[in-house]
């Protein structure tokens, strides 16, 4: 009996383990699911990110790609400064212009990428969910 009990809590931390590796892994296309949304977003982009850098690649041929580094460095792209930092399995964006800072928070809830955003300035914040392309 005790092999089963040591066996199960085994499987349990190891599920948990690679749900916990999988919660920080964005890349992939994602595809705006506007039902489950709080509010309109871009309807797809692109995630390329390895250990040291986080790339958005929006849908649209005219929107530039918007890079973060992910060694906790501020990274300085014309006007802009950018930094990114993971808060447990969110990831906060965070771009600071001539209007002030702004902090996007993307997280996994299961298959579904969350994005959470400032919603004009009365504190509200926008929840959009976005599923992998093909799945």
């Amino acid at each position: 009996m005790k092999r089963l009990t040591i066996g199960s809590i085994a499987l349990v931390l190891t599920i948990g383990a690679t749900l916990a590796a999988q919660s920080k892994d964005f890349n992939g296309t994602w595809v705006l699911d506007p039902a489950k949304s709080t509010n309109q977003g871009p309807p797809k982009f692109t995630i390329v990110m390895d250990a040291k850098t986080f790339t958005l690649k929006p849908d649209e041929a005219s929107a530039p790609e918007v890079v973060f580094s992910l060694d906790g460095k501020e990274t300085q792209v014309g006007n802009q400064r950018r930094t990114a930092a993971w808060r447990g399995n969110q990831l906060d964006l965070t771009v600071i212009g001539a209007r002030g800072p702004m902090t996007i928070t993307l997280s996994r809830e299961g298959a579904w990428l969350v994005q959470e955003a400032p919603n004009g300035r009365d504190g509200a914040r926008t929840k959009l969910y976005y599923k992998k392309s093909g799945s």
